[in-house]
């Protein structure tokens, strides 16, 4: 539970960075452009992992991951067969983020655009969208073909950190009075949020204001931690490789669990967790450089910022 909670926390980070991040400089390009270049930052690092791991499969277990469906093939093709659970799909890497941060990218220059136009003012409205989204999904995902069963994983139930993420860069990151401003307020949000008895990672959309506050406390106190540039160059390192870490670790974990024989206890799971990001971070490292050749043999050499 505590494994699976921590991995929540990530996501709603990593949902919250990409605002954020997008927003320094990806979302001033034009609508095509933008979507162009988040599809060639994902795609062939997914394509490159699918297949190393597709042909390991097989090697290993005699699993042949792909048959001859074209609409699966279409749909594992733009990483959406993780996050459309269809029968008979043939996913294998990439789980529901892949796809949802793809479609979160259709509606991020909207997102962006709306946000700069209010001036932020139209966050309370991203609140209520994701409030609607959560409590109707049971509704939607009957009818709505790429509306998920689970609400965290749909796209307009995460908007409201998405859009938190991108007003942070355009009000926020700059202003260090502000900043230290609404980190006292989140703290104290926070304080307030579990006294009442709610968990801090709780999945509803006052559980992502929490996180987002946890986001507002951390990036201030970070701004006070100088970094040399041999720790700059590490944090880099990691961060170009963590996507193919990402698509890789959960495979990496099926076979280390399949072929070693390990108990339950802590030490047993400290080494798993840390042989699974190893590894993962190894493979990322061999393939990337055929990844990026593919992405530029197919999207054309440029500046992908």
């Amino acid at each position: 539970m505590h494994g699976y909670m921590l991995g929540r926390f990530g996501v709603s980070l990593f949902i919250i960075l990409s605002g954020a991040s997008l927003a320094l400089g990806s979302l001033k390009s034009g609508y095509f452009t933008f979507l162009r270049k988040r599809a060639a930052s994902i795609l062939p690092f997914y394509w490159v992992a699918y297949v190393v791991v597709g042909a390991f499969l097989f090697m290993i277990f005699g699993r042949i991951c792909m048959r001859g469906d074209i609409p699966k093939i279409l749909m594992t093709v733009f990483a959406l067969d993780g996050y459309i659970p269809i029968k008979g799909r043939y996913y294998l890497i990439g789980e529901w983020f892949t796809g949802f941060i793809l479609i979160m990218y259709l509606l991020a220059p909207v997102v962006h655009w709306s946000i700069l136009r209010t001036r932020g003012l139209i966050l309370p409205l991203y609140f209520v969208i994701s409030v609607l989204a959560v409590n109707y999904t049971p509704v939607l995902s009957q009818s709505v073909v790429i509306w998920h069963s689970h609400a965290n994983f749909n796209v307009l139930s995460r908007i409201l950190e998405f859009a938190l993420g991108i007003f942070f860069t355009l009000y926020v990151l700059r202003r260090r009075k502000l900043h230290a401003l609404l980190a006292a307020i989140g703290g104290g949000y926070i304080i307030v949020f579990t006294a009442l008895g709610h968990d801090v990672l709780e999945f509803t959309t006052t559980g992502f204001l929490s996180i987002f506050c946890i986001f507002l406390i951390l990036t201030y106190l970070l701004s006070f931690v100088p970094l040399a540039e041999s720790q700059r160059s590490i944090i880099s390192f990691f961060a170009k490789y963590s996507f193919m870490a990402f698509l890789f670790h959960h495979q990496v974990l099926f076979v280390m669990k399949e072929k070693l024989t390990l108990r339950c206890a802590p030490e047993y799971v400290v080494f798993m967790v840390v042989s699974s990001f190893m590894l993962s971070y190894l493979l990322a490292y061999v393939f990337y450089r055929p990844a990026e050749c593919l992405k530029r043999a197919v999207f054309g050499p440029y500046n992908e910022r």
